[in-house]
């Protein structure tokens, strides 16, 4: 592997000299992490579990990095991976990492490649003059698939069957789509508009064949390294008031019903966990802490265990993740299915990369997809037994409000 300092650019100032590359992978850390910046890498189809496990075992083993909150830095080898909630009824893609540029939480930039020529072809394309990347705008309202009254009504028909024992949780997504304006590289400028106005942990741009993934996700599915497995749930939302965050941190930490809904999930990922840890290591580092984003307060907890299972093991064993599903979870997601309009695609999937033994992946929710100048994007949030079906409707709009933001609009 061949490390060198990079040229002085930021990460938008970069992806604005490579944007015409037809794959890119930015994966965008907040304050703490990393973040990776790659182009023109291989992308191949994810048919399966097996071609998953195939992709794994090509990588190299990373020698470790992880960090507290958002990315750790995979090795030069490693394959991003997007897969789709459906997976693998739908086939995910994956990009090989063989050269990219890393940022520190610092910001202090390297160059990382397989050999001195992925350097060298990486500062030419550093070097090229930056495209105009003006904020994307709608030709179009973005409208969600149903109003507030069918959200009533969706929230009340999950609270009855709760009420009959056949469900505990179920996690509701309300989509939104709309048209863009036209306008050269849409994707990525919604991507700086997106990441760099609402910056996330587990942010991401994703461009491949067909379409291109814009996330910021606070919530890390699964990270793998040397052995420990860790998974980060997040239920239990405020929509953030300027001026009164105190108050509102106060009121969601001390919320029974937003502290029950975690607990619930938590002890879903623990179960999941359990699946392939070492016996007796499954523990639960942290029951509610508070992840404060510019829009939104949450509760997140933080589960762990130790583990001889490969990444490709440890992802099938939890996926899709415990939050965006309910429990128990395949009744769960039997029943969402009914409520919601089609399927989910890329939301509530998974993105990140994987190596051998070693993975750093996201919950993709926050996400919005760009096909062409369609776009579509969700948000939602768990129903137990004491949801309010208003103060649902006004937390699904509150978590897509910075999305639509980046887009020009307000919800």
């Amino acid at each position: 592997m061949t490390v060198e300092p990079a040229p002085e650019l930021t990460p938008a100032a970069a992806l604005a000299r490579i944007v015409d590359a037809p794959a890119i992978v930015l994966l965008a850390a907040g304050t703490d992490g990393a973040t990776v910046l790659a182009w023109d890498a291989a992308q191949a189809p994810v048919a399966d579990w097996s071609a998953l496990r195939d992709l794994e075992l090509a990588s190299p083993a990373p020698d470790g990095n992880a960090v507290a909150s958002g990315w750790s830095r995979p090795v030069p080898g490693a394959h991003a991976v997007q897969l789709d909630y459906e997976f693998p009824a739908v086939a995910g893609r994956a990009w090989r990492l063989d050269r990219f540029v890393a940022w520190d939480a610092a910001g202090r930039a390297t160059l990382h490649a397989r050999d001195a020529d992925g350097i060298a072809r990486m500062r030419r394309d550093l070097a090229r003059a930056p495209r105009d990347l003006p904020p994307p705008r709608l030709a179009a309202r973005l409208t969600p698939a149903w109003d507030g009254a069918g959200h009533r009504r969706r929230v009340d028909h999950l609270r009855a069957l709760i009420a009959a024992g056949d469900i505990y949780q179920a996690n509701l997504t309300l989509p939104f789509g709309a048209t863009l304006r036209p306008q050269p590289h849409a994707d990525a400028a919604l991507a700086v508009q997106l990441i760099g106005g609402s910056p996330a942990p587990y942010a991401a741009f994703l461009r491949g064949a067909g379409d291109a993934l814009i996330s910021h996700s606070p919530e890390r599915f699964l990270r793998l390294d040397r052995g420990t497995l860790t998974s980060s749930p997040i239920k239990g939302t405020r929509r953030r008031v300027p001026g009164r965050e105190t108050e509102v941190r106060a009121e969601l930490m001390a919320s029974a019903k937003e502290r029950a809904e975690l607990a619930m999930i938590v002890d879903l990922v623990r179960n999941d966990l359990g699946r392939v840890a070492t016996i007796g290591t499954v523990s639960v580092d942290a029951a509610a802490e508070i992840l404060d984003l510019p829009y939104v307060h949450h509760l997140v907890a933080r589960v762990r265990c130790a583990t001889a299972a490969g990444a490709t093991e440890a992802i099938r064993a939890a996926f899709p993740a415990g939050s965006i599903t309910g429990c128990p979870k395949l009744r769960a997601m039997q029943v969402i299915a009914q409520s919601e309009a089609g399927a989910r695609g890329a939301y509530c999937g998974t993105f990140g990369w994987i190596a051998r033994g070693a993975c750093d992946l996201a919950v993709a929710i926050r996400s919005v997809v760009v096909s062409g100048e369609r776009v579509r994007l969700h948000a939602g949030g768990g129903i137990t037994a004491d949801s309010d079906a208003d103060a649902e409707w006004d937390e699904a709009r509150a978590k897509a409000s910075a999305m639509a933001a980046a887009l020009g609009a307000t919800l």
